[in-house]
């Protein structure tokens, strides 16, 4: 079955202005680090439909743009989500069997996606300390 020809412009309304859809991903990912506020994003975003020169009905753009924040948002977390939940798998299978950190350390960059190198370095110290906590408890 073929794809609707407005899929890409599902949940935007045809008066909206594609650009302050656009920048929605500008401002996800900083939303969902927490970096900026919903209400914040959203004056970013209306402010830049008034000057798109947006003439429609402003709640319903506003109602538009937070779903759109939200779902990305919401998605982004979800891969960060993932992301961690991988590393952490292979990092405690790694650190299991002994390997040498750095051998650890680059089979976790590899499952990184999203997350930056700091984040998955700390990801793999947490896996090592609880690892080492484990063996500590049963081997006393």
């Amino acid at each position: 079955m073929a794809a609707h020809p407005n899929y890409a412009r599902l949940g935007q309304h045809r008066l909206d202005p594609p650009a302050t859809h656009a920048y929605v991903a500008v401002l996800a990912p900083r939303l969902a680090a927490g970096l900026i506020s919903v209400d914040d994003c959203l004056l970013i975003l209306v402010e830049h439909a008034h000057q798109a020169g947006y003439k429609g009905d402003w709640s319903g753009l506003r109602a538009r743009l937070a779903w759109a924040l939200a779902d990305q948002a919401d998605a982004i977390t979800s891969a960060r989500n993932r992301a961690e939940a991988r590393i952490r798998k292979l990092a405690w299978k790694a650190v299991d069997a002994l390997k040498p950190p750095d051998v650890i350390l680059r089979g976790a960059m590899a499952e990184a996606g999203p997350l930056a190198p700091t984040e998955v370095k700390s990801i793999v110290a947490d896996v090592a300390d609880a690892w080492l906590r484990q063996r500590r408890y049963r081997h006393g």
